[in-house]
């Protein structure tokens, strides 16, 4: 598929999905995941949002995702616990798409956190963040995440949540004073 349609793995369906959510969100092998995202990096950058905004690191965090309405299906339907090693195939291509809320104004780390996903996975998440929001501008816009941060904190794991919210607050203030001394 890769050699002889290259354009359909950047193709989106109605939904604004492309062949990366879809596998993300399916669970599929996380092989596949790597070769996808490899292959077509537009599929792993910031903008790649579907219609409600969850990027294919969304659908590979969240084991409550629903990539297709299917009430017989969706009834009997477990939820599958985030796969560590899709959620690594995913963000070695791209750490940016640690930090993007969707419509929900969820971002992975929360989806991972909400679906009691192992420490491990959590942790990746949260350096992926810190990563990324080092390399980016220590802006207001860090105030509403280090809130909404703290209220997904109640449901569990208040250690790892407040640690995140202690990180994203230490960076504010020190591009504060970095904006002030220069």
């Amino acid at each position: 598929m890769i050699e002889i349609c290259p354009d359909l793995l950047s193709a989106r369906d109605c939904l604004g999905r492309t062949p990366l959510h879809v596998a993300a969100g399916s669970a599929a092998d996380p092989r596949l995941i790597k070769i996808l995202a490899h292959v077509c990096l537009a599929a792993c950058d910031v903008q790649d949002q579907d219609v409600d905004g969850k990027t294919p690191l969304h659908f590979a965090c969240d084991s409550s995702s629903v990539l297709f309405e299917d009430v017989h299906n969706n009834e009997s339907a477990t939820p599958r616990p985030p796969c560590h090693d899709a959620i690594c195939a995913l963000l070695s291509e791209s750490l940016a798409a640690a930090t993007i809320e969707d419509a929900d104004e969820m971002n992975p780390l929360k989806h991972t956190i909400m679906s009691n996903a192992s420490l491990k996975s959590v942790k990746l998440l949260q350096s992926a963040a810190a990563k990324h929001l080092q390399g980016a501008s220590m802006s207001t816009s860090l105030g509403p995440t280090t809130i909404s941060l703290r209220r997904v904190s109640i449901h569990g794991r208040r250690g790892v949540m407040l640690s995140v919210c202690v990180c994203v607050l230490v960076k504010m203030l020190a591009g504060c004073i970095r904006r002030a001394l220069f």
